[in-house]
């Protein structure tokens, strides 16, 4: 993508460019000087770059140019591949989206209007709300006629998607997030794929919703939750249960509930309003791996997501990210005796962590910011002990009422 090797200014404009119109819609960028263009063909996200606006406008020539670039390439790894497709079937698969939720009825609203627009039938839609400060919440799923509302008074996000889970009705249960919205045609991307009855998971492409701040910049261009643009399926034969985050993201994914007794439900001692703070989502990939199913990574299953808008709220993300993950890899050692995380555990912090913060602070450009760097290696030294702290402290409920 143009741009990775330099820090950009926003805001940013979010555009899709649908390429089987021939890219003849109107792009009104106005009051921005640069635009994110994701490219789009048969569903499916096949690329993205970065343009100057001018006049308000994109350059029509470059634009047509870049698609042109993405269909000419078919062995390129970042494009839709045809025939890694799967057929469109399971059309009356009875899904259940849930959406786990505290605290955040503003942005739950926005991704109630998404879901309620899913084309999708027969479909079912749950709000948890874990452990409320009040009934914002409750008022605002009131609203969504159809929409269903669960109380859950434990804190905890696996906890929440738990409780989703033994309240769904349907044969596939797919979560987003309340910070997200998803595309209209979300679960024609996704769901096809369980045709195939040894996949238990899915997962889909998570674009950034917006880029107006300097902190929703630095996130996207330094930790996306992209994973590529081309269709992916994950066995224990390719990949590795402890290297799941190019699996997809939490944000985005559906699940097989009638593996769930055979996998696992996911672990409450792991992820948000525990002391893990994340991790949930990838504890849950890596045991389905090890059960000897299959994760698809469909880039054609496409949501949007809000990043954080600022500085201190993205350093908090970031920490909480190594918190997890050195949290989630405790688990692996202790309980799942994967051994060799004794060994993978010091070479991330040094190639990975440590590197990223030296990069921070002798490169300019092309890098997060020292401060989530940092933050995100403080998260990791601290994982092992929120693992232990976490494990100690399950069962505690919600002080709210």
């Amino acid at each position: 993508m143009t741009g990775q090797n330099t820090r950009l200014e926003g805001p940013i404009a979010v555009r899709m460019a649908d390429v089987d119109n021939g890219l003849s819609q109107h792009f009104d960028c106005s009051g921005y000087k640069l635009a994110l263009v994701f490219f789009r063909q048969k569903g499916s996200i096949i690329g993205r770059e970065i343009f100057s606006v001018i006049n308000g406008c994109l350059p029509t020539d470059q634009v047509l140019s870049a698609a042109r670039e993405m269909e000419a390439e078919p062995t390129a790894g970042d494009i839709w591949r045809p025939e890694l497709r799967p057929a469109p079937r399971m059309g009356s698969t009875a899904v259940t989206v849930a959406v786990c939720t505290r605290n955040r009825a503003s942005l739950l609203r926005t991704c109630l209007e998404s879901l309620i627009a899913i084309d999708w039938n027969p479909l079912e839609i749950i709000v948890i709300d874990n452990c409320p400060a009040d009934d914002s919440t409750k008022n605002v799923v009131g609203q969504f006629r159809g929409v269903g509302y669960a109380m859950h008074k434990q804190p905890g996000l696996n906890r929440a998607r738990n409780a989703a889970i033994s309240l769904a009705r349907g044969e596939i249960i797919a979560f987003t997030d309340d910070d997200a919205r998803v595309d209209r045609n979300w679960l024609k991307g996704s769901i096809p794929n369980f045709a195939d009855p040894m996949v238990a998971l899915v997962t889909g492409i998570t674009l950034p919703a917006e880029l107006e701040t300097e902190a929703q910049i630095d996130f996207e261009m330094g930790t996306s939750f992209i994973r590529g643009f081309q269709r992916r399926q994950f066995t224990i034969k390719n990949a590795n249960p402890l290297k799941v985050a190019e699996m997809g993201a939490g944000a985005n994914m559906a699940i097989r509930v009638s593996l769930l007794g055979e996998i696992g439900s996911f672990d409450e001692r792991l992820d948000g309003g525990t002391p893990t703070r994340s991790g949930g989502d990838h504890d849950f990939f890596s045991r389905a791996l090890a059960s000897g199913y299959r994760i698809v990574y469909d880039p054609s299953a496409i949501a949007w997501h809000y990043h954080k808008r600022t500085r201190d709220e993205v350093a908090t993300t970031m920490r909480g990210y190594g918190v997890g993950f050195f949290a989630w890899w405790t688990k692996a050692l202790i309980e799942r005796k994967e051994f060799s995380v004794i060994l993978m555990a010091p070479l991330v912090l040094l190639n990975h962590h440590m590197k990223r913060v030296i990069e921070s602070l002798f490169a300019r450009n092309g890098t997060l910011r020292f401060r989530y760097c940092w933050a995100e290696l403080r998260g990791a030294l601290r994982g092992p002990l929120a693992y232990f702290h976490s494990r100690l402290i399950t069962g505690k409920k919600c002080q709210s009422t």
